[in-house]
């Protein structure tokens, strides 16, 4: 484990199956998120759709009914 902390920096790294180098950033999840954060927007659903062969009393494909849960 003497080679540990040299992995903790980026590095290239070798494929030896396509012969490319690619790039390795180790511990990037640990970064804080300097991005753009936007609010959810909550979107009005009704709630009994009458076309929806999933909600209940709905006829479904095959001519079984949902049961009214």
């Amino acid at each position: 484990m003497a080679d540990a902390p040299r992995f903790a920096v980026p590095h290239r790294r070798l494929n030896p199956l396509t012969g490319d180098w690619v790039l390795v950033s180790p511990h990037r999840t640990d970064r804080p998120w300097q991005g753009q954060v936007e609010p959810a927007v909550p979107q009005q659903q009704p709630d009994y759709d009458p076309s929806c062969y999933l909600c209940p009393g709905n006829e479904r494909a095959g001519g079984v009914r949902t049961p009214r849960y």
